[in-house]
Formats: C-alpha cells, sequence, structure tokens
C-alpha cells in the first residue's frame, strides 16, 4: 500500500519520479493534524517521466469530511 498525508493546501507528500513509472497495489490518502480538505480542492501527488501501468486498484482510506 502507498499511503499519502494531507496536511494542508500546500503541505502534502509528493512522489515524483525522472524515469519510468509503474503503478500497482493499493492507494491510501489521509489528512494530518484536523485538515478538512475544501470541496473541489486538488492535489498533484504523483509526477513522472513515463507511466507504464495503469494505476492503482483500489484507491482507500479517503475521508475528507474532516
Amino acid at each position: 500500500m502507498t499511503t499519502f498525508q494531507l496536511a494542508s493546501a500546500s503541505s502534502f507528500d509528493t512522489i515524483n519520479v525522472g524515469g519510468t513509472l509503474t503503478l500497482d497495489g493499493t492507494l491510501a490518502i489521509t489528512t494530518a493534524g484536523g485538515y478538512v480538505v475544501p470541496s473541489g480542492a486538488s492535489y498533484h501527488i504523483i509526477g513522472w517521466s513515463v507511466l507504464v501501468a495503469t494505476g492503482f486498484n483500489p484507491v482507500t482510506d479517503i475521508n475528507f469530511s474532516g
């Protein structure tokens, strides 16, 4: 499982891959310190040069309601 944590609009986990990125497994996204994600917010958490796999399956633990 890969976990990303959102602490604020400007403080969140990221991963940037300069080469080939292969995605597999489960992605969990959590919040920290009482942060409540605003409706419609987006976060660029993964950057890559070449994407090989189709993605994470499933995405779990997303609870943006606070």
